[in-house]
């Protein structure tokens, strides 16, 4: 029955103070969250460590246990030498931790692979952590870190692997 397809609910039931927009797809099964203002920045004689963090709780219906919860997470960087930036995806009872975060060959911007098992019931919380440190040598070094967007795909269950 396609009345009984895995999907994301309209509108999220949680969202923290960050700007954020999103567009749910039309069969229901992807979603697509733009921000306006998760931004974190490091700026000269400032505090040497900084960390910003963004929630949301979406709605989730019919998902059958094993689906999977697939896409990226997308943002752009600026950083000074000596400057350093984690970033952390949780959802659904799982963290994905990027550090560095920039990897080979991103040197301003990047996107970083999702791929977990969502909630068999309920609703997808995640949380997205930004934690920036400055250089230890010199205080006047910045670094800015703009989280862009996150696309995010329900996937069927996974056969389990044959060994």
């Amino acid at each position: 029955m396609a009345g009984d397809a895995p999907e994301f609910g309209n509108a999220p039931s949680f969202i923290t103070d960050t700007l954020m927009t999103h567009a749910v797809s039309e069969d229901k099964k992807a979603i697509t969250i733009t921000f306006g203002n998760f931004t974190n920045a490091l700026v000269p004689n400032g505090p040497p460590v900084s960390v910003r963090t963004f929630t949301v709780v979406l709605p989730l219906k019919n998902v059958p246990a094993g689906a999977t919860l697939t896409g990226g997470l997308q943002g752009v960087t600026v950083m000074q030498p000596g400057t350093s930036a984690m970033l952390i995806f949780r959802a659904g009872g799982v963290s994905h931790v990027f550090e560095p975060l920039l990897g080979p060959g991103e040197t301003d911007s990047f996107t970083k692979p999702i791929n977990i098992a969502v909630p068999e019931r309920g609703d997808l919380r995640m949380t997205i952590i930004v934690a920036l440190e400055g250089s230890p040598t010199d205080p006047k070094a910045e670094a800015v870190v703009n989280v862009t967007a996150v696309d995010l795909e329900i996937g069927p269950p996974q056969p389990p692997l044959q060994v």
